[in-house]
C-alpha cells in the first residue's frame, strides 16, 4: 500500500466530468503513471497503445467528497505487488492518474508500507 497526496483535475483540464467517486473500499481501480505530474496527454506508440507504464492501483481509504484543484490524502492499494512495476512507486515519486488513456489527476506518493514489510 501507499499513502499518497492526489489532486483531481477540472474537466476543462481533461479531468473527470463526475468526481462523485467512492475512494475507499478498493472498488475506484485506476492507473498511476511514475514521472512528470504537469503531463496532460498519454503517450502513445505507432500502433495506439500505452508507451508509459500503468501501475495498476485499488483506492483503500480517502475523502469522501472531491472537487477539482484541491489535494488529498489517499491510501492505493498497489493492485499486482511484487510485480517490478511497482519499484519506482517509492516516497518523493511523482505520477499523474489514469483512466485509460485520459489523465485525470496527479499527485506525489509520501509513504510506502505493508508490503515492504512482508518477507
Amino acid at each position: 500500500m501507499v499513502d499518497a497526496v492526489l489532486t483531481f483535475l477540472p474537466p476543462t483540464e481533461g479531468g473527470r466530468p463526475n468526481l462523485n467517486l467512492r475512494l475507499s473500499g478498493l472498488s475506484y481501480r485506476p492507473h498511476i503513471v511514475v514521472g512528470d505530474q504537469t503531463q496532460r496527454r498519454a503517450l502513445l506508440s505507432p500502433d495506439k497503445r500505452s508507451a508509459e507504464a500503468m501501475c495498476g492501483v485499488a483506492f483503500a481509504a480517502g475523502p469522501s467528497q472531491i472537487e477539482p484543484n484541491v489535494a488529498y490524502p489517499a491510501t492505493m492499494m498497489l493492485m499486482y505487488w511484487p510485480h517490478p512495476i511497482y519499484d519506482s512507486v517509492v516516497p518523493g515519486a511523482t505520477f499523474t492518474l489514469r483512466e485509460g488513456a485520459a489523465i485525470v489527476g496527479f499527485g506525489e506518493i509520501s509513504r510506502r508500507w505493508v508490503q515492504d514489510a512482508l518477507p
